[in-house]
């Protein structure tokens, strides 16, 4: 069984933040948007680590990036009322679609998602 893991939960280890021990057993052969990707290299930037240094560091975690397609951008959407006021991003909304279009469980370090009451197992990295 296959798993979604968010950018939060691959920022983590990354950083060698508090929860990265939990996350790492999760990431190689986890679905991992593409959207996400893009956000995750380009907070990596932010913090002056190269793109393609950091690329390099992605791709030895294993992960399968998956294109972000028509069925998930109408999921995502639709989760806007649901999450507004929830402090939910489109990327999360984005990844939370992702999960919830393959039925998968989804790894975060945002542990607001456990409160959104979806049809998907959230699974909190800390």
């Amino acid at each position: 069984m296959t798993h979604v893991v968010d950018a939060s939960a691959v920022m983590a280890v990354l950083q060698q933040e508090k929860g990265a021990e939990v996350a790492i057993p999760y990431l190689h052969g986890a679905l991992f948007s593409a959207v996400n990707f893009s956000e995750t290299l380009a907070k990596m930037s932010d913090q002056g680590i190269d793109v393609a240094a950091c690329k390099a560091l992605l791709d030895d975690l294993g992960l399968v990036v998956t294109p972000f397609d028509e069925q998930q951008a109408i999921l995502a959407a639709s989760l806007r009322l649901r999450t507004r006021y929830d402090d939910v991003s489109l990327a999360d909304r984005i990844c939370l679609a992702l999960a919830l279009q393959k039925n998968l469980s989804l790894l975060t370090a945002d542990t607001k998602w456990s409160t959104l009451g979806l049809a998907i197992e959230i699974r909190q990295i800390r």
